[in-house]
């Protein structure tokens, strides 16, 4: 005698998960992780780090201030969209997706000055997308 599983269905006859995709998990806590790398960032640019000061490198001439409170910001809205993915909310995976697109962009200007940091985040940042896109489903059971 054998027992099926029987997952519980919708109104129109789809699947419902239960749970949240390993892929929604991964991308909310690499948000997390993305959004303590840019802190760690803001404050080495508040302080004129010598990581960045001192090769010379200027992406908005020597004003790594500004750079220090946009990273703070870009920060603070990743960790709301992570905490919003692990809410199961379509808001959270709309900010997050921009997000990652826009970091993504934003880190290529690093490349000269770290290129092993900003290639990490870029790749961070390619499985964030790869992530809430390959369950888009999920997202779409839940209001805003």
């Amino acid at each position: 005698m054998t027992q099926q599983i029987q997952t519980p269905r919708s109104a129109s006859g789809v699947a419902s998960p239960m749970h949240r995709p390993g892929l929604v998990l991964f991308a909310a806590v690499m948000m997390f992780v993305v959004s303590g790398f840019l802190v760690i960032v803001s404050i080495a640019e508040w302080s004129n780090s010598f990581w960045l000061y001192d090769k010379n490198f200027t992406v908005v001439g020597n004003h790594l201030a500004f750079w220090g409170f946009v990273d703070f910001v870009i920060a603070c809205v990743s960790a709301y969209a992570a905490y919003m993915l692990l809410d199961g909310r379509r808001v959270g995976q709309v900010l997050a997706l921009t997000f990652a697109g826009v970091s993504a962009i934003r880190w290529l200007f690093y490349i000269p000055a770290d290129p092993w940091l900003a290639l990490a985040i870029i790749g961070i940042d390619a499985l964030v997308i790869y992530g809430l896109t390959a369950h888009d489903e999920w997202f779409s059971r839940t209001t805003i």
